[in-house]
C-alpha cells in the first residue's frame, strides 16, 4: 500500500480556507476547515479525488458518490501530511470503484463515519492508524473490506462488512485495537498478517439494540454467504442475543460475547441455521395498499442509515421482518445471500452487483431516510423487468400525501438493467419511511433520489 507514496495530484484545484468551503470536483485540501460536498464526481480519471494534507479538517460528503475507473493505486480519499496528521473526520461519502476507497496514511485521533465503500480493492485503509474511530461504515463487494496495518488504539463499530471477495477485516502487523458490534457476512471475516497481537473484539454485554437488531450489545455478528458462520450455526442457550461459546479467532483475538443469528422477525434463533435450498412458497398476491399481519415484529430499524440525495440499494431495505420491513411472496424461505431474511436477494455473476430478486405485484420494501432540507427529488430506478408496463411506487409513510409512480424500462432480461425515467417526489426535513410497492414483476439493483 505504501505505492500511493508516489501518487502526484498535480491539476488538481488547491484549497486554502480556514471557512466552509464547497467541495463540486477533485480537490487538495490543506488548510483547517469544514468542506462539503455538493454534487456527485463520477468516473474522474484523477489518480486521487479528494486529497487531505491537514489536521483538523472535517470532509461531510452530504450523501454524494465519487467514483473512479478501477485504477491501480487511485484513491477515493486520501488523507496523510509530511508528518502525521490529527483531528480529521471523513463522513457521509459513497467511495466506489477505486483502489483504495479512504486511505488515512499516518493519521492519529480521527474518525471515518457512515462511510459507503463498494467495489474498490480497498474499502477503507489505516496505515498507520492510532486512534482513529471507524464508525457506522458500509464496506460491501470491495477485494478486501478493511485494513489496518500498524495500528493501534483503533475503534471499530456499528459497520455493516459483507461480500467483500478477500478479507472482511484484514489485521495487519496491528495491536491493542477494539473491533465489536458490527456485522461481518464474508467469506472469510478476518484474517491476520504479520505479528499481530491482542485485540479486543467484544465488550460488556449491554442492553441496547446491537447491530442486527438484537435486545443487547457484545461482541459482533458472525456470517458467511453460505450460512456457516460462527453466529448463524452456534445456539443461543440463554435466549439472550449472545453466544455462550466465545469465538476464538487466533491467540490473543477471541470474541468473548459473539451476537447470535436472529431471524429479521426479531426472534433469537435457538436451533442451528442453515440455508434453506428449496423453492420458494408461491403465496397469493397481497394488494400494495394492505398490510401483512403475519409479522411477529415489534420494532423496525434500518438496516443502513440513508442520507438525501443518495443511491439506496434495494437491498438495504428496513429490518423488522415480514409485515414490517417488507412483504415478500417468497418469505416462508430464509435466504442468506449478502443478509439473512425472507427477501430473495442475488448477485449479478457479471458486474458482481447486489439485488432484490422476483418482487411480484403486492410485496414491498421499507427505507428509511433522512431529508437534511424540504426540497423535490428526482427518483430513478435501476432494475430489470421482462415485460413492459411494469411500475413500482413509492409511499412515505410520514405523509400518506406523498406518492410518486416510477415505470420500469422494458429489459426483456431479468439479468439486464436499466435505469427508469426520473419522476419527481417531494419531502420535507426530518426522518422518512418510505415504502416502495411492486405492481408487476422486476429485479430492482437500486434507487436514487438526486437533487
Amino acid at each position: 500500500m505504501s505505492v500511493v507514496l508516489g501518487l502526484l495530484v498535480a491539476g488538481l484545484f488547491l484549497i486554502s480556507s480556514a471557512s466552509a468551503v464547497d467541495v463540486t470536483g477533485p480537490v487538495v485540501i490543506d488548510s483547517p476547515g469544514t468542506y462539503e460536498l455538493q454534487k456527485d464526481i463520477t468516473s474522474t480519471s484523477e489518480p486521487v479525488c479528494i486529497e487531505i494534507r491537514s489536521s483538523d479538517v472535517k470532509l461531510e460528503g452530504n450523501g454524494h458518490i465519487i467514483s473512479g475507473n478501477d485504477v491501480s493505486n487511485s484513491c477515493g480519499v486520501l488523507v496523510h501530511g509530511s508528518s502525521a496528521l490529527s483531528n480529521v473526520t471523513v463522513r457521509n461519502i459513497v467511495v466506489k470503484d477505486w483502489y483504495f476507497g479512504v486511505y488515512f496514511w499516518n493519521v492519529k485521533s480521527s474518525s471515518i463515519r457512515n462511510v459507503d465503500a463498494r467495489s474498490d480493492y480497498f474499502g477503507i485503509s489505516l496505515n498507520p492508524g492510532t486512534g482513529v474511530s471507524i464508525t457506522g461504515n458500509i464496506l460491501r463487494g470491495n477485494t478486501h473490506g478493511l485494513v489496518l496495518t500498524s495500528s493501534t488504539g483503533t475503534t471499530i463499530t456499528d459497520n455493516h462488512i459483507f461480500g467483500n471477495e478477500g478479507d472482511g477485516i484484514s489485521i495487519v502487523s496491528s495491536s491493542g485495537n477494539t473491533i465489536t458490534n458490527n456485522e461481518l457476512n464474508n467469506a472469510k471475516n478476518v484474517g491476520f498478517v504479520g505479528s499481530t497481537g491482542s485485540n479486543t473484539w467484544s465488550g460488556s454485554v449491554t442492553s441496547g439494540r446491537n447491530i442486527i437488531g438484537g435486545p443487547v450489545t457484545g461482541g459482533n455478528y458472525w456470517a458467511t454467504p453460505a450460512g456457516d458462520g460462527f453466529s448463524q450455526v452456534n445456539v443461543d442457550k440463554e435466549e439472550n442475543g449472545i453466544s455462550t461459546v466465545p469465538y476464538t479467532l487466533k491467540s490473543g483475538n477471541v470474541d468473548q460475547c459473539p451476537l447470535v443469528m436472529e431471524s429479521e422477525d426479531g426472534a433469537v434463533s435457538n436451533v442451528t441455521a442453515k440455508p434453506v435450498t428449496t423453492k420458494p412458497t408461491t403465496t397469493a398476491n397481497v394488494s400494495p395498499n394492505t398490510t401483512s399481519t403475519t409479522s411477529s415484529s415489534t420494532f423496525q430499524v434500518p438496516y443502513v442509515g440513508h442520507i438525501l440525495p443518495s443511491q439506496i440499494e434495494a437491498e438495504d431495505y428496513d429490518m423488522g421482518g415480514e409485515g414490517v420491513g417488507y412483504h415478500y411472496s417468497g418469505s416462508s424461505n430464509k435466504y442468506s445471500i449478502y443478509r439473512v431474511g425472507g427477501v430473495k436477494i442475488e448477485r449479478n455473476a457479471t458486474e458482481k452487483f447486489y439485488y432484490v430478486s422476483n418482487l411480484k405485484y403486492g410485496d414491498w420494501l421499507k427505507y428509511t431516510v433522512s431529508v437534511p432540507q424540504d426540497g423535490t427529488y428526482q427518483l430513478t430506478f435501476r432494475a430489470a423487468a421482462v415485460s413492459d408496463k411494469q411500475y413500482v411506487v413509492v409511499t412515505d409513510d410520514n405523509d400518506k400525501s406523498v406518492s410518486a409512480a416510477a415505470w420500469l424500462r422494458q429489459t426483456l432480461s431479468m439479468d439486464r438493467f436499466a435505469t427508469s425515467p426520473a419522476v419527481s417526489i417531494h419531502l420535507t426535513k426530518g426522518t422518512h419511511v418510505l415504502k416502495v410497492f411492486s405492481y408487476g414483476n422486476e429485479n430492482i439493483d437500486s434507487f436514487t433520489l438526486s437533487r
